[in-house]
């Protein structure tokens, strides 16, 4: 009887740590899967910014991307001047705090799935985590860009 009931534990134990491996060999899948798809996207990010000299990816994140018009009603009392000290211009973007105490910092170039190369001149406020906001000169533009969640980012380095 003990010898049964022995063998029956150790049957559970072993079916029990067969499932949680075979969890864990989905999730690991899933992550080598994730992988090829950021080598594929840095290929193909290598393949379209042929006037870049040199391309490497110090950095991928997943993000939420939205836009903003420089005006008092969006930023400060001065709009045309970033917190890098420079002047708006087309293809800048504000980055959240987490992404500049990780390195996003100013004047470092970023590519946004789908949207292109962009330079990080501004900060975002500090409620805002895992974001970037590209610079848009009409507000019907930016209301019209939205919210795209769940976007690649690479931080260039060039």
């Amino acid at each position: 009887m003990f010898k049964q009931v022995s063998f029956y534990i150790i049957v559970t134990i072993l079916v029990g740590a067969m499932i949680s491996l075979g969890q864990l060999y989905k999730r690991t899948d899933a992550l080598l899967s994730l992988n090829k798809d950021l080598v594929g996207i840095v290929v193909n990010l290598d393949k379209k910014i042929r006037g870049l000299e040199v391309l490497t990816v110090q950095d991928i994140s997943e993000v939420t991307i939205t836009a903003y018009t420089p005006s008092v009603d969006e930023t400060d009392s001065d709009p045309m001047i970033t917190a890098s000290m420079k002047r708006v211009r087309p293809g800048s973007i504000a980055v959240s705090r987490d992404l500049f105490k990780a390195g996003w910092v100013f004047g470092k170039k970023v590519y946004i799935q789908g949207e292109g190369v962009f330079v990080i001149l501004d900060l975002m406020h500090d409620r805002w985590e895992k974001r970037i906001d590209i610079v848009l000169f009409s507000k019907k533009d930016a209301r019209k860009f939205g919210i795209k969640r769940d976007i690649i980012a690479a931080l260039l380095k060039i």
